[in-house]
């Protein structure tokens, strides 16, 4: 993150969910498939 100048960053995993405080950069945890169930163009009313 720090290569790229990011202030925030996502780590796709099969299950685990939270959300990381890291030398004043945010770290977003989620499952993999939540993120592809809420970007589903199929399904417009899951946001």
């Amino acid at each position: 993150m720090e290569k790229f100048n990011l202030k925030e960053g996502v780590i796709l995993t099969m299950d685990q969910e939270e959300e990381l405080n890291i030398h004043n950069k945010k770290i977003f945890v989620k499952p993999l498939w939540k993120t592809l169930l809420k970007n589903n163009p199929i399904n417009p009313s899951s946001s």
